[in-house]
């Protein structure tokens, strides 16, 4: 595994880790709608919060945070849409 992708699933992991810790429970991990992927979808009460994990080894060029925009904010919208309606939520 690439330097990288081991970052990626640790962080993701991170990410798993904390939502469990705070209540979540952990509907799906890595879960395709159709050529979109959401990273983590997590349920508690009747709230559902969709994850896309992101990372950053230095604050150098920004925060994860930063690279949530525009095309990629739209993306993942259009991925919960998706994975609500499939599971009729």
């Amino acid at each position: 595994m690439s330097d990288k992708l081991e970052i990626a699933a640790r962080a993701e992991e991170a990410v798993a880790a904390l939502l469990v810790k705070n209540g979540y429970t952990l509907l799906a991990r890595n879960a395709r709608v159709g050529r979109l992927e959401i990273d983590i979808i997590a349920k508690r009460g009747r709230q559902i919060v969709f994850c896309e994990v992101r990372s950053r080894s230095s604050a150098r060029f920004g925060s994860p945070v930063e690279t949530i925009a525009g095309p990629k904010a739209a993306r993942i919208r259009r991925a919960a849409a998706g994975w609500l309606r499939a599971n009729k939520v």
